[in-house]
Order: structure tokens, then sequence, then C-alpha cells
């Protein structure tokens, strides 16, 4: 089952005319977890897929980047691995965060 995700992260980007400008890197992705072969269908291991990237500065609405942009921060994988670990992050958190409502619910309960 694909879930989708967003991700803000902050990044400072060296200007041409010199200095420094802090932008945020808004990135939302599709995650689809592990499946195991089956006699029908190859599995495959965890993936994600970037459905787009934005940035934006204070008092600026998000710009998404071109495609030469994405390129460069996808190139070596970091980046995949950043994503998956940010979607492993966020599903755990929301297994915790259900694990302690249904404690909640049976205290209620008696």
């Amino acid at each position: 089952m694909t879930r989708s995700f967003k991700l803000s992260t902050d990044a400072m980007f060296s200007l041409a005319e010199g200095g420094e400008a802090e932008f945020v890197v808004l990135i939302s992705y599709d995650f689809t977890p592990a499946e195991a072969a089956t006699r029908e269908e190859p599995g495959h291991g965890d993936s994600v897929e970037i459905t787009a990237i934005s940035i934006s500065a204070p008092n600026l609405l998000p710009v998404p980047v071109p495609d030469w942009f994405e390129a460069i921060l996808t190139a070596d994988g970091s980046f995949e691995a950043m994503l998956l670990a940010d979607a492993f992050e966020r599903i755990e958190v929301e297994r915790e965060d259900a694990a302690e409502r249904r404690y909640a619910d049976r205290e209620v309960a008696f």
C-alpha cells in the first residue's frame, strides 16, 4: 500500500553574486513498503518516488524546482535514503500513537 508524505527541510545555498541564502526545501513523495515474492509476482524492497520538490523562503510562496535541480539532489542515492528514513520514522510514530490510543481507550473502559 503506497503512502504519501511531505518533508520540509532547511537548506543553505551559495548565491552567484556571493553570500548565502537559506531556503526551505519541500519534498512530496510516495513510499511503497517491501513486498515478498509470490508465485505470480516478484517481490520488491522498500521504495520512494518523489512526486514534487519545491523551494520556499520567508514571505515567498513555494516554487517548483527545475528537473536539473532535482537530478542534483537525487544523484548519489543519499536523498532516497533520507526519504526512506523519514517514512520509517513517520510510520513508527503512527504505530506508537495508535498503541497509546488503544491503551487509553482500555483505561477509560475499565
